[in-house]
This record gives C-alpha cells, sequence and structure tokens, in this order.
C-alpha cells in the first residue's frame, strides 16, 4: 500500500481521499433516500406495530425491552404522523449512520482504500442494515448506538495519553452513548464489557483502570439508564426475568440442535461468505491477540464475545440470530481486516459477499418474491396484508371496541384500522406482554358489546353471550397469509367471579 498527497493506491485506479468521500456520502445518501421511499409504502411488520403501540403509552421501560424504541417512533411520528414512514423514519437514517460509521472503522483499521469501499457497499447491502433500515425494532438504535461507541473507543485509545483532557472527555461522550445502547436494549450492556476487556487484556492501556475517565463513564450510562432499573422494581423485576428466561433459560431444545439451529440463522443474518471470512479472521486473530494492537482487540472483542455468549445459550435455548446483532459491525470490520492483509483473490472473497447479500437484500425488499418461490421466510407474511385484514375487522366490528388475541393482531388493527383505535391484546392462553401492563384497560364487564380476534370463543363466553362468528381469510399472489376467526359477542349474562 502506498500514499501520497492525499491520494492512496490498493490495487484500486488512484483517486484523491475527497473523492473517495463523496463517493462513499453519495453511497450513503442514496441508501438513505431508497429507504425512506421503501418505507413509506411497505406495511408495517407486527413488531413495529406493537412498538409504535407503546408510543402511545410512554413508560420509563417495559416488559420486553427498555424503552429507546418507543421514544424513538414517537418523537418521528409527531413529526411525521402516525405512519408507516413516520414509524420508520429513525430506521432508516440510522441504518445510514450506522453503515457510515462502520466504513469509518473500516477505514481506520485498515487504512486500505478499495477495502473501505468494498466494506461500504457491504454494510448497506448486508441483510442485517437492511433489516434494521427498513424495520423499525430495538435492533435499530441498538447497532446505531453500539457503532457509535466503537467509533469512540478507538478515537479514545488513539488519543495520547498525555491528552488527559480529551481522554476524559471521550470517556464522558462513550458513558451518554452505552446509556443510549442500554436503553436500546439490554445487550447493549456488552458494549462496555468489549471495551473493559480490551483494557484488561492490553497492558499498555491497563492503567485506564486506574484513572477516573472509565468509572465517570460507568456512572453516566447507569445514570441514564436507571429509570429502567426504577420501572422494574416497581414492577417486581419482572422485565429483566423475562428476558434472563427469554434468552438463558432452559427449553425442551436438544443441546446440539439449538446451536445447530441458531447457527444456521446466524449465517443466514450475517450471509454464509461474510460469516465464513469473519470466521477465519477471528480464528486467526485470536491466535495472535496479543499481537494485536488495542484497536483490533476492541473490534475481535465485540465482534465475538456476543456471538460466544448466545452460542452457549442455544444448547438450552432457542435462540434467534438477531439476537447477537450488536456483534455485526465488528464483524464486518474484522473481515475487512483479514481482507487487506492482500493476500491474492481475498478481494474477490469480499465481492462475492457483496453479490450474496444483493441478492437476499433484494429478498427482503420485495418479500413477494419469497411467496412466489414458495419459501417460508417469515418477513414475507408478517407484511403484507394487514391494511385488507383491518378493512374486513373494521366492517365486521361497526363501531364495537375490538379485541385481540395476541399482541401481533391487536398492534395491526390499532395501527391500520379507521381511525387508529386502542385495540387491546387480551393473551387468552398467552403470555404476558407489554399490554397487560399499560394504564386504561378496558373492563370487559362494563362493555354492553365487543368484538375478539382470535382466541377460543369458550373462553370468550366467560365475560359474553357469543353472538356470531367469521372467519377472514388473507390470501395473497395464491397464498394464504393469514386465517383469523372474529366473534362478536353481547352483554354478558353473568358477571366472571373475582
Amino acid at each position: 500500500m502506498s500514499s501520497s498527497a492525499g491520494t492512496l493506491s490498493v490495487g484500486f485506479s488512484s483517486i484523491s481521499a475527497a473523492s473517495q468521500t463523496r463517493r462513499l456520502c453519495f453511497l450513503f445518501l442514496a441508501a438513505l433516500v431508497f429507504r425512506l421511499l421503501y418505507n413509506a409504502f411497505r406495511g408495517l411488520a407486527p413488531d413495529e406495530a406493537y412498538y409504535w403501540v407503546w408510543s402511545r403509552h410512554l413508560s420509563t421501560s417495559y416488559l420486553d425491552h427498555p424503552p429507546m424504541v418507543a421514544y424513538l417512533i414517537w418523537a418521528s411520528t409527531k413529526v411525521f404522523g402516525s405512519t408507516g414512514f413516520g414509524v420508520r423514519f429513525p430506521a432508516a437514517l440510522m441504518s445510514a449512520g450506522t453503515a457510515a460509521m462502520g466504513c469509518w472503522l473500516v477505514q481506520r483499521i485498515t487504512r486500505d482504500q478499495r477495502v473501505t469501499w468494498l466494506a461500504a457497499v457491504l454494510l448497506v447491502t448486508s441483510p442485517m442494515i437492511t433489516l434494521t433500515g427498513t424495520l423499525m425494532t430495538p435492533d435499530t438504535p441498538l447497532l446505531f448506538f453500539v457503532t457509535a461507541g466503537l467509533v469512540t473507543a478507538v478515537k479514545l485509545f488513539e488519543t495520547n495519553a498525555a491528552e488527559s483532557g480529551k481522554r476524559f472527555g471521550l470517556w464522558v461522550v462513550f458513558g451518554v452513548i452505552s446509556g443510549q445502547a442500554m436503553l436500546s436494549k439490554y445487550t447493549g450492556v456488552l458494549l462496555p464489557g468489549a471495551v473493559v476487556f480490551a483494557i484488561l487484556t492490553t497492558r499498555d492501556i491497563r492503567r485506564e483502570m486506574f484513572r477516573p475517565g472509565i468509572y465517570v463513564a460507568g456512572f453516566i450510562a447507569l445514570g441514564i439508564f436507571s429509570p429502567v432499573i426504577l420501572w422494574n422494581a416497581r414492577h417486581d423485576w419482572v422485565s429483566f426475568r423475562f428476558q434472563f428466561a427469554h434468552g438463558f433459560g432452559q427449553d425442551d431444545v436438544p443441546g446440539i440442535m439449538g446451536f445447530l439451529t441458531f447457527f444456521g440463522s446466524l449465517i443466514a443474518t450475517y450471509t454464509p461468505v461474510l460469516a465464513a471470512i469473519a470466521g477465519i479472521a477471528a480464528f486467526g486473530l485470536w491466535r495472535g491477540y496479543q499481537r494485536q494492537p488495542v484497536t483490533l482487540r476492541l473490534i475481535l472483542s465485540a465482534a465475538t464475545l456476543p456471538i460466544l455468549l448466545f452460542a452457549y445459550s442455544s444448547f438450552r435455548k432457542k435462540v434467534e440470530g438477531n439476537w447477537p446483532a450488536i456483534a455485526f459491525v465488528p464483524t464486518v470490520v474484522l473481515a475487512a481486516s483479514w481482507i487487506a492483509q492482500q493476500m491474492p483473490g481475498r478481494e474477490k472473497l469480499l465481492g462475492t459477499a457483496i453479490r450474496v447479500s444483493l441478492v437476499m437484500a433484494v429478498f427482503v425488499h420485495v418479500p413477494e418474491l419469497a411467496l412466489l418461490a414458495r419459501l417460508r421466510i417469515p418477513v414475507a407474511n408478517e407484511v403484507i396484508g394487514w391494511r385488507q385484514f383491518a378493512a374486513e375487522v373494521d366492517e365486521f366490528s361497526k363501531g364495537d371496541p375490538v379485541f385481540a388475541s395476541n399482541y401481533q393482531n391487536a398492534s395491526e388493527l390499532s395501527f391500520y384500522m379507521k381511525g387508529q383505535p386502542e385495540v387491546w391484546s387480551m393473551n387468552f392462553n398467552r403470555r404476558s406482554n407489554a399490554f397487560d401492563y399499560f394504564d386504561g384497560k378496558p373492563d370487559l364487564s362494563q362493555l354492553d358489546s365487543a368484538v375478539f380476534v382470535g382466541g377460543d370463543p369458550r373462553l370468550i363466553n366467560q365475560y359474553f353471550t357469543v353472538e356470531s362468528t367469521k372467519v377472514i381469510q388473507n390470501t395473497y399472489l395464491g397464498q394464504q397469509i393469514r386465517r383469523r376467526t372474529l366473534t362478536r359477542a353481547v352483554k354478558p349474562t353473568t358477571l366472571p367471579s373475582n
């Protein structure tokens, strides 16, 4: 690799650093504009509608997750309205920011212009960034703040020890960002965990543990996260208990099969080529860990520790591929660092990874292709047909209050029915969810009539007399998307006993 007068040449037609910056800015801006336009017309997935419902019941925490996703949706919909565009505007913006910061990390670690460009294209097209840019879930702010935290930590580690004021300021910034990551999702705690691990295993910077900056950062992060702790304290620690059982409890899933399922979903999320490159890179870097600079040790820790944690959990519990989402951007940086060693043929592998990502991104953006191909991709069914479903419920309900047997139906109907009414999830024979902790839940015994979506009519009979039922079947491209039973019920003949 050679450089002169702001020009780099790495098996790449030599262009100025300024030209490279313009190319990258155009790439990220084009991705942002595309996702803003796409998000305006594609229907919300059930979890997105669920988090929108959270934004109508703002709280310092929720059963399922900390509150950041609800705060972002609340702020965005105040500006753009309760539309798909309004709900997803933060997703498009944050995913572009995540890709841009990931690109900065690749450039900082590799100092290789061509690899930086290829990594930027990979980040923009990857299924993970595509999903966090087109679906507004807690993973979207999590990836954004974790990547911002890694950028801050790299700058901190590169700062001269004599610049104590600058280092302290960066620790303050890192504390704020870590707090935001933890407000996004509980796995955000792995960000400061990766930084502490890198410090403890690097002799040259271990003295940071004896300086105030790291502890100030910890207190700031804890202070930002403290409302979640207080909410849990007032609710019998229900969210902490739920997430611990959800992530590390014991299921009936056989150990090795649970791991293989997790491993397969992880490969699908990261794409097979990228996962293979990153795995080879991580193995080599861990073998030579003591020879690596602290910045690469940090990236290595951030990429592998979350995956190892959930790999262990997968032997006990069903683990989904998005759970270690925090590791995605550092995984791309690891792959880029291995490619940048300039051994023959390695850049072609990154090009192959991009092509695979592009194909998978097309299926994510056009779920109709999965339906036509008879592929069972959950997102395909989740974002299609809800407007039609809500219109049929509107027609059947004739203005009566509507209740649903699960949060998915309740949330989608709240969003798509006329006037966006409150549709409550009654959770018949299902696990608890955030609806159980919202204020204002109607008293069924005080209603003259109601419509129930799903649920066992025998259970509804505890409160009402069933007047009529109707089965709704939504089809699309010749396939059944969903089938639900609607039940109209009238004033109960007997009240339920307390």
